[in-house]
Formats: structure tokens, C-alpha cells, sequence
């Protein structure tokens, strides 16, 4: 299992969680209930009272979303239309036990990837 940091720019606080390669995720900020920004290995945290450090980490992050969100998107549109693919060609077979049990994991499956790549 891998960790990664998350952090909340505005509260300036961070914590280690399992890493969601950039997916969204559940985590919280425990101070204004904000969502945490999830930093790769190579970001130094500041100390609370590093005002410049915060203000470069912000920056850092705003230009990582910026690059990185639209590209997330596109990867959960190419994954949808993978599954919907996937779950209509299924849809076509004749039923069966083996067909439901794949069509109903496909489905679980095509839910989570909405969530994740919202």
C-alpha cells in the first residue's frame, strides 16, 4: 500500500492516507470540512507558521489542478464509454447465470468510476 500526503491550503493542514493517484477521495479537513489536495512524493510541507511556504504550496497546487483535473476527467469519460461498451455487449447475450453476475460487477463498477472521477 502506498500513502501520500493530503493537505488543506487554507487551513494549512496535512495528514498521510492511502494514495488515490489523484482520484477524488473522502478525506476531509478536520478544521472547515474542505476536501484535501493529495501531494506526490517530491512536495515539501511547510511548518504552520511559514507564511511564504504555504503561499508557494498554494500556488504549486492551483497550478497542478489546473493541469490535472481536466485530464482526470477525460480518463473517467474513457473509462465510462470502456464499461458502457463492455455492459451492451453483454446486454446482447442470451441470459444467463454467468451474464448477470458479469453485468451486475459491471455496473458496481461503472457507479464507482462516476464517483471517482466526478
Amino acid at each position: 500500500m502506498s500513502s501520500r500526503t493530503y493537505i488543506c491550503v487554507s487551513c494549512r493542514w496535512a495528514r498521510r492516507a492511502e494514495a488515490a493517484f489523484g482520484l477524488v477521495t473522502e478525506l476531509r479537513c478536520p478544521l472547515c470540512q474542505g476536501g484535501l489536495w493529495e501531494l506526490s512524493r517530491r512536495w515539501r510541507i511547510p511548518r504552520k507558521t511559514d507564511d511564504d511556504g504555504w503561499r508557494e504550496l498554494a500556488v504549486k497546487v492551483e497550478r497542478d489542478a489546473a493541469e490535472w483535473l481536466p485530464r482526470r476527467q477525460l480518463m473517467g469519460i474513457a473509462k465510462l464509454a470502456r464499461l458502457d461498451e463492455q455492459i451492451s455487449a453483454l446486454e446482447k447475450q442470451a441470459a444467463s447465470k454467468g451474464r448477470n453476475i458479469r453485468l451486475k460487477r459491471l455496473h458496481r463498477e461503472r457507479a464507482e468510476v462516476v464517483v471517482r472521477y466526478r
